[in-house]
């Protein structure tokens, strides 16, 4: 498994957020900590600083401080298959029904109504809103066959058996010549597939305990991916792509049962990136292949907890304290999400970075 270069990893990050934050770092403290996890790149810490300094870097008063540059390494089919496969549906009529074609539906968070338009804007289709979200629903012909092409050899999971249905149905209704291809076995940080399967379902968390003084003290933060175990048609499981996430964050897949109504029996596979190198892992591929949904704002936050983690400063009274309750209220998105400056930075970073 390869991971980014301490310098790749701090060109990207500035790059890619200064335009949204205003991510400042003191150099040393911040090379310090990743310095333990990457030293391969560099012969030592101030060669590397001296490196900062000359890739268009301003340094002021020891903060670094790179402009903004737009990604090229972002791949729209496969983050359309991830976030289908995470949070979609992909319908198709048995041989008796008449009523209706085959289709396609993504859900999306109300608050992410500018990234379900931006896609509708590329795939087609027509968009539902409810009170706490909207559903892009997709069943003309030729944007359904769109689809088809673009998330064809793209997917991950067991929802492949559905778009083979789509297929075959296409193929003996519309007298198509189209042939389903294989699972997509690429190395997850070679695409943005993953990201486009955070968007869906991935949920960040920041928690945190205190000791006998009410310092802060066991310091939890993660990104946590929930899915099914089995598929709902023939049997399928999600193990395989629930354990190659697992293996690709270096942590342990979780299995969760939970108690339904009706006495329904609710199992699934839990991926958290619980640790310190899980953490780098996720951060470095999300600045390669970054979010659109809501949860972009969470990114930024990470790498600052990051930082807080290898420092141990949150544990200082009460500078760390205030530090922490400042990252958690930052990660609430929907507590400023009546806020029209929240809209329009939201919608500014789409605009700015999504592939249009």
């Amino acid at each position: 498994m390869s991971y980014l270069s301490i310098i790749d990893f701090l060109e990207l990050c500035h790059n890619y957020y200064s335009t949204i934050y205003t991510i400042v770092f003191p150099i040393n403290s911040f090379l310090s900590f990743l310095w333990q996890v990457d030293k391969t790149c560099l012969t030592n810490l101030n060669e590397c600083i001296y490196t900062l300094t000359t890739i268009n870097c301003v340094s002021v008063a020891g903060l670094c401080l790179l402009p903004a540059k737009k990604l090229e390494t972002y791949t729209f089919p496969n983050y359309l298959a991830g976030l289908i496969e995470g949070d979609g549906s992909i319908i198709v009529p048995d041989e008796h029904t008449k009523s209706y074609t085959p289709y396609f539906e993504i859900v999306f968070h109300i608050e992410d109504k500018y990234l379900a338009e931006i896609i509708q804007l590329k795939i087609g289709g027509v968009l539902r809103f409810k009170t706490n979200y909207c559903v892009l629903v997709i069943k003309s012909k030729m944007s359904v066959l769109k689809i088809i092409h673009l998330i064809n050899g793209n997917l991950r999971t067991p929802k492949i058996e559905a778009l083979g249905r789509m297929i075959n149905w296409f193929n003996l209704n519309r007298n198509c010549n189209m042939q389903i291809l294989d699972l997509d076995t690429s190395p997850l940080n070679s695409n943005s597939w993953l990201s486009g399967f955070i968007d869906a379902d991935g949920s960040f968390y920041l928690n945190w305990l205190y000791d006998k003084k009410g310092k802060p003290t066991s310091l939890q933060y993660y990104m946590r991916l929930s899915q099914r175990q089995i598929y709902h048609r023939d049997s399928l499981s999600y193990y395989k792509i629930m354990s190659g996430i697992s293996n690709f964050l270096s942590v342990p897949l979780r299995s969760r049962l939970r108690h339904r109504k009706n006495d329904y029996i609710e199992t699934s596979f839990e991926v958290r990136s619980g640790s310190y190198i899980s953490n780098y892992i996720l951060l470095s591929y999300l600045i390669n292949y970054p979010l659109f949904s809501y949860k972009f704002k969470a990114i930024p936050v990470q790498v600052e907890l990051l930082q807080l983690s290898k420092s141990r400063n949150y544990k200082l009274m009460p500078s760390g304290l205030e530090k922490l309750n400042n990252l958690k209220e930052r990660l609430q998105y929907h507590n400023d999400s009546n806020s029209e400056n929240a809209r329009i930075t939201h919608l500014n970073y789409i605009l700015n970075y999504f592939p249009l």
